[in-house]
């Protein structure tokens, strides 16, 4: 649920130090990256914030994190994110959608935040619109001022994006592969480009409507 450059929800939290189990805590994300957490609404109604982080990096949950307290069933709603105050989360949302809406508020917000992301501009839009308008012009065969390696990694992020449409899942995960390898991802400092962006998006997205 968002609203005037504020997004909130249900997620559940994991518990930090000895106590690991997941508890359900009301989320509220406002003012940039600033994310609190309530017990419920009406704490947050009244601004009793159990915790309020900044957020620096969010990412879908790799395998075997979570321990045994993330049941096999909810790995595919799960994500993780880092916080200004070295403060780890791993949470968990009710749906596959619910997770896709807070992926995309949380990595809009702390690309907004980042210097190199041309400002405040940028929080008008979701994280498709951060490539998509780049996929398009590779689709129509507009792919002049690319370097010839960010070309050829547009135009399997594009290849993706079709064959996801037609449902053909593995060839999407193939191509948005072939796109991260054309990038150099892996082998440098590439997070910050779109085309990695976009790639590592529409992975992560798949493997989610797939529960993988």
């Amino acid at each position: 649920m968002s609203d005037a450059g504020v997004h909130r929800g249900w997620l559940h939290k994991q518990g930090h130090a000895f106590n690991t189990e997941f508890k359900r805590r009301w989320f509220v994300l406002r003012g940039g990256c600033k994310l609190s957490y309530y017990e419920d609404q009406a704490a947050a109604s009244k601004g009793k914030a159990k915790g309020t982080v900044t957020i620096t990096k969010v990412r879908h949950l790799r395998p075997a994190e979570g321990g045994s307290s993330l049941e096999p069933t909810q790995g595919p709603t799960a994500f993780h994110f880092d916080t200004a105050e070295k403060k780890p989360f791993i949470v968990y949302a009710g749906t596959v959608k619910e997770k896709l809406e807070w992926l995309q508020v949380l990595i809009l917000a702390t690309h907004a935040a980042k210097p190199s992301s041309g400002g405040t501009g940028a929080a008008a839009t979701c994280v498709e619109d951060m490539y998509r308008e780049q996929v398009s012009a590779v689709e129509a065969g507009q792919t002049s001022g690319l370097e010839p390696e960010k070309a050829l990694a547009w135009k399997a992020v594009a290849e993706g994006y079709t064959a996801s449409r037609e449902g053909r899942v593995d060839e999407a995960k193939a191509a948005y592969s072939q796109a991260l390898r054309q990038s150099g991802h892996g082998q440098r400092a590439t997070s910050k480009e779109p085309v990695v962006l976009a790639a590592l998006y529409e992975t992560g997205k798949l493997h989610c409507e797939a529960q993988e």
